[in-house]
């Protein structure tokens, strides 16, 4: 039941929104993320989404934080919104403590839709006229779902929604995860280094074993890592770079001294402006596709990269894994002449956040290490089959703005009379206190209760 008319009423936006949908054309429908971003406007409304109700884990959303990566949310959403009167198209859904939702149904074939409204905070209920011209505009995107060629476009951008969901998924179990693991690899290794340091046999058996395991647990730091930047969602710092600068580092690592039948092409203009990304960071993501398609060459072959400058509407920046807002990008363009992507290696790529075709021991999370360092950085990913074989990845990052490291200074304090460590209940301070005395013995120690 929708209450009285609050202060203020946006049916007549919504319904000329409306009546646009009903008018366009369905050769050329509007994109998804589009569509929900007029919706907004119109209703001028905090967020809006689509969500179909066999997959509560498939979301359309606009803005960004109307889509969460807990499915659990959206199956409290529809369990709501299934209780709504049936002879109702729309109704108001209120949450505890939140502002109400509006919600209309999209029956399209056999299955279920909902399109829902989130209101601003303080508004406290939906007019009848917003309801009416909500499901209007539920009809209208009914009728476009029906059709042949928006069928396909629309099983696209769910199948891309789902995999950026597992994604996100897996990356906040990972977090969960990583303090552990890393606070015990810590412990292992510091403890190692003091042994070795201990005066030992270099021809006793103690040795070597004690080499071994430091091996070991360097080996599951670098795992560690790599899933560390897999799950981070925070940009490590707020440097910039130049591509090609990173691109001949990257070159230099990869390539010399290796298979004379490849081919490297790099064609990337010094004009291009800076990307808002850590150099090494972005040096983490190149290595992992220059890796990927030198690998996928066998015998000589051709690896093409290259950069231009774009402009990314919105509906450009859904295409990609990772959290890439509309504006000025670079495109950073990586293409092989390799074995390509087989139909299996298509269908499990990043919908298994760390499916590899590599060989054991040969990896596995580099481009999830990739997705995790643009998607912090508000960069994006997208891989596709070249036009004859191959495979094509495209990354983009937003231009970096103008610098303002130029006039940081470094501060170095010199005073070397005293230090003072403090350390959480995480951190393992009994490996920090032995380590840091030997080094210096001068040092206090603060536990935090």
């Amino acid at each position: 039941m929708v209450n009285q008319p609050p202060s203020s009423d946006s049916s007549r936006p919504l319904l000329d929104l409306a009546h646009l949908l009903l008018s366009t054309p369905i050769a050329q429908p509007s994109d998804v993320s589009d569509l929900l971003r007029l919706v907004v406007e119109a209703a001028d409304a905090l967020g809006a989404g689509l969500i179909a109700s066999s997959k509560p884990d498939v979301v359309f959303g606009y803005p960004s934080h109307a889509v969460s990566c807990d499915p659990t949310t959206y199956q409290n959403h529809l369990d709501r919104w299934n209780r709504l009167p049936c002879s109702s198209i729309a109704g108001s859904a209120h949450r505890p403590g939140s502002s109400p939702d509006l919600v209309a149904r999209l029956n399209v074939g056999a299955a279920r839709w909902f399109l829902w409204l989130e209101a601003k905070p303080g508004r406290t209920c939906w007019t009848q006229a917003e309801a009416a011209a909500l499901s209007l505009i539920s009809c209208s995107l009914s009728r476009l779902m029906e059709t042949e060629p928006q069928q396909a476009r629309w099983v696209h951008q769910l199948e891309l929604t789902a995999r950026k969901n597992r994604l996100e998924e897996a990356a906040g179990i990972a977090r969960r995860l990583l303090r552990d693991f890393g606070n015990i690899l810590t412990g292992i290794m510091g403890f190692t280094e003091l042994a070795l340091a201990q005066p030992l046999s270099s021809s006793g058996n103690l040795h070597t074993y004690l080499i071994e395991i430091y091996r070991a647990a360097q080996a599951g730091a670098e795992y560690t890592s790599q899933l560390r930047h897999f799950s981070c969602r925070e940009a490590i710092s707020s440097r910039e770079c130049r591509v090609g600068d990173v691109l001949d580092d990257v070159h230099s690592l990869l390539f010399s001294s290796r298979n004379s039948n490849l081919l490297l092409r790099v064609d990337v203009s010094t004009e291009l402006p800076s990307v808002a990304i850590d150099a090494g960071l972005l040096k983490l993501v190149l290595k992992a596709l220059l890796d990927n398609s030198r690998e996928s060459l066998i015998g000589s072959g051709v690896i093409s990269v290259s950069a231009r400058r774009v402009e990314l509407t919105s509906a450009d920046a859904v295409a990609f894994y990772g959290d890439v807002r509309p504006g000025s990008h670079v495109e950073i363009i990586v293409a092989d002449t390799g074995c390509g992507l087989t139909p299996e290696v298509s269908q499990r790529l990043f919908q298994e956040p760390f499916f590899s075709t590599k060989k054991r021991r040969r990896g596995g999370f580099g481009l999830a290490t990739a997705y995790g360092v643009l998607f912090a950085n508000k960069g994006g990913l997208y891989l596709h089959p070249g036009e004859e074989r191959g495979v094509v990845a495209r990354v983009v990052l937003p231009v970096a703005p103008v610098s303002a490291m130029s006039g940081m200074e470094t501060v170095n304090d010199t005073r070397e009379d005293s230090l003072l460590v403090a350390t959480t209940k995480e951190l393992p301070h009994h490996f920090v206190i032995p380590t840091l005395t030997e080094s210096r013995p001068l040092v206090s120690v603060a536990q935090e209760v």
